[in-house]
């Protein structure tokens, strides 16, 4: 959880992946408890659990089958070339490590994919702050692939840029076969306006052409349009290393850092049925995401909202106490940190049961909390949240139903107050418990 060098608000989920713990793994390897002086909370089981619902018509997709080995690997990803300064279609070679907050409009095993790739956002500025020189931050609302195989297609992004000092270019991006060392980088065709509304997609004609379309619905201009010939006209899934069906935040950035990030939504129309969402890990010319900085889903009536969000992560690790008998723990200090795929493990299959794991927060305002985590295989784990108000501790929401999944940004409930420590528990009451923990996060 460390680097070298994710919201909407109330009604977010969000899905990761990769961060198995083996079912029958579960030895404790921190040796010592909390090094704090709070005192753990405790846990009222007369909580009646609810399944995670953000709001009302918001469930989490039970539908996403567990990770297993058909989950490409994220170290295999390719990544979005940076442009080059003069603007004329060229690009640098790829010799930085990005770092990538990934939702793929699929399940694991690439079914569930939409038929199509359409999308429509209100325009913002670039506020982020700690972006230097040549640092830059990709919104990629639309990536998708289209072709007839894995060793013959054409790889699209939409990408939003933001630059050092305010700079936002927009541009269009097709890769052969996926290569990224030779794409075709087209400038969107229109001005990209604060406070304007664009809507945007991709669609196919005849056997082998895919236009690219985008209009600036406030002016109700005349929609912009680039077609592209490609082997075929069928959405491929993760072909190549290229992520697709999927939409993701991305980064270069010289600081672990990131401030003032504006919260820009993407409305994806009803075309998605599932997803699931995965970070970089600090591997194979890779970093880890920011703090700062994420990505969010939110489900509202059939309707998906994509966005790129400021968030802040917990900052350190303060330990763990046993509840009950039979639990055991791994990793818990993995909890701390940005979301990287390395998680903690709670396993209680005794009723009663169960291991809570407390984090601190670098930031002491309130706000919408999130656990990134799942559980494993043949479990619906409770999971419960609670915050130190500094003289007592404060259950958020209620005890939320974890299912089997990729990982999912788990929106536990909100709370108005001040705070810095967090407590998360995994709690058989009265279903055994075996979660893997990823990150606690806090969006105000």
């Amino acid at each position: 959880m460390k680097k070298t060098l994710a919201r909407i608000v109330v009604v977010c989920i969000a899905i990761t992946l990769l961060c198995v713990i083996a079912p029958n793994a579960h030895a404790s390897q921190d040796s010592n408890n909390s090094t704090s002086s709070l005192t753990w909370p405790t846990i009222n089981t007369s909580e009646i659990p609810r399944i995670a619902s953000p709001s009302s018509g918001v469930t989490p997709p039970n539908s996403i089958n567990s990770p297993n080995s058909t989950i490409p690997n994220p170290n295999d990803w390719n990544a979005t070339p940076l442009p080059n300064a003069n603007d004329n279609g060229s690009v640098n070679p790829l010799t930085y490590t990005p770092w990538l907050a990934l939702d793929l409009w699929s399940n694991p095993n690439g079914q569930d994919m939409p038929a199509s790739m359409s999308g429509a956002f209100t325009a913002v500025s670039n506020t982020i702050g700690n972006l230097v020189g040549s640092d830059v931050v990709f919104y990629l609302p639309l990536n998708v692939a289209y072709g007839t195989s894995p060793s013959s297609f054409v790889w699209f992004q939409f990408a939003v840029q933001f630059g050092a000092n305010g700079a936002v270019n927009w541009y269009l991006y097709s890769f052969p076969n996926g290569n990224i060392n030779d794409p075709t980088q087209t400038t969107v065709g229109l001005s990209y306006i604060i406070g304007h509304s664009y809507s945007f997609s991709f669609t196919t004609s005849g056997s082998n052409t895919v236009i690219f379309h985008i209009q600036d619905t406030t002016l109700n201009s005349t929609p912009w349009t680039y077609p592209t010939l490609v082997p075929g006209v069928s959405i491929l899934y993760w072909p190549n290393g290229c992520f697709s069906p999927a939409s993701a935040v991305e980064g270069d950035t010289t600081y672990a850092t990131l401030t003032n990030v504006p919260t820009f939504s993407t409305t994806l129309g009803t075309a998605e049925s599932t997803y699931y969402y995965s970070p970089s890990q600090n591997i194979n010319n890779h970093e880890i995401i920011d703090q700062g900085v994420g990505s969010n889903v939110a489900i509202i009536s059939s309707v998906y909202y994509w966005a790129m969000v400021p968030e802040t992560y917990s900052s350190s690790y303060i330990g763990y106490t046993p509840l009950g008998t039979g639990a055991s723990i791994s990793n818990p200090s993995y909890l701390s940190g940005v979301p990287d795929t390395q998680c903690a493990g709670i396993y209680a299959p005794n009723s009663g049961s169960g291991e809570e794991i407390m984090v601190a927060l670098s930031t002491s305002s309130g706000g919408n909390l999130y656990v990134d985590g799942y559980s494993d295989t043949g479990f619906n784990s409770l999971l419960y949240a609670y915050v130190y108000t500094g003289s007592s501790w404060v259950q958020v929401g209620s005890a939320v139903t974890v299912c089997p999944s990729g990982e999912f940004h788990i929106w536990m409930g909100t709370y108005s107050g001040s705070f810095t420590e967090v407590s998360v528990v995994g709690y058989d009451n009265p279903n055994p418990v075996d979660l893997s923990l990823d990150a606690v996060a806090l969006f105000t």
